[in-house]
C-alpha cells in the first residue's frame, strides 16, 4: 500500500530514474552546516526585564548564595521553568 502523496511519488520517481546527483565535496558541506546549525542552536537571545529594587536585591541575594551572578541565576530559573522542570503556583 502506497500512502504517498502526489508530490512525493514524484520525488520518489525521480530518485528512482537517476535524476538526482551528490554534489561534489558533500562530507565537508554537510560539516560547514551542521557547525551553522549547532552555532544558531546555540546562539543567545537578549532581553530586558525590569524588577522592584526588593525583588532585585532577593534575586542578588540567592544567586550570591548559588555563588553565582544574578544574570545566570535568572537565566538558570528560566531554563528550568522552560524545560518544565520547575513549577510556578
Amino acid at each position: 500500500m502506497n500512502n504517498l502523496t502526489q508530490e512525493e511519488q514524484e520525488l520518489l520517481n525521480s530518485v528512482e530514474n537517476g535524476e538526482w546527483q551528490s554534489k561534489p565535496n558533500l562530507a565537508q558541506r554537510k560539516r560547514t552546516l551542521q557547525q551553522y546549525a549547532k552555532q544558531h542552536l546555540n546562539e543567545k537571545k537578549h532581553f530586558d526585564v525590569t524588577l522592584s529594587s526588593n525583588d532585585f536585591d532577593k534575586l542578588n541575594s540567592f544567586a550570591l548564595k548559588q555563588g553565582m551572578s544574578y544574570q545566570v541565576f535568572a537565566e538558570n530559573i528560566l531554563h528550568q521553568y522552560i524545560e518544565e522542570k520547575l513549577q510556578y503556583s
